[in-house]
């Protein structure tokens, strides 16, 4: 799942929150994309730092894109991803659908697309066989 699919889908659960991943029952961006890849909150609440860092180091094992380093749309200066998505929430007042919508030309700038023809079978079959490595 990417990122920005994580992001929109995790605002289907809660109401956005701000300064936090997790506060009284809300999430922000980041918050929500750790639900939909099911992070469980351990409270309601907001998380203490220990919690708040683990919920940092599940979000970059699972997006590692929030490393990348990118153009922030708005300001224009180069900032990790993270730290961008967090302003924009939190500063700027986005909404989860224009921050994924944002994601996605930040994303197509990153990962492959897949092949949308069909290989052909004379293509394949000209291929040399695999070879059994020892």
């Amino acid at each position: 799942m990417k990122l920005s699919e994580a992001g929109l889908l995790g605002s289907l659960e809660v109401e956005t929150a701000k300064g936090a991943l997790f506060n009284h029952g809300k999430s922000c961006y980041l918050g929500g994309a750790l639900l939909a890849v099911g992070f469980i909150p351990w409270s309601k609440d907001k998380l203490n730092k220990a919690q708040e860092r683990r919920g940092y180091e599940i979000l970059s094992v699972e997006f590692p894109i929030l490393n990348k380093i990118v153009i922030h749309p708005i300001n224009k200066y180069e900032k990790r991803l993270e730290w961008v998505i967090t302003e924009l929430n939190d500063e700027y007042d986005w909404t989860r659908p224009a921050i994924s919508k944002w994601l996605e030309t930040i994303e197509a700038q990153y990962y492959i697309k897949p092949i949308q023809e069909p290989i052909e079978q004379s293509l394949l079959e000209s291929l040399p066989a695999p070879t059994s490595c020892r």
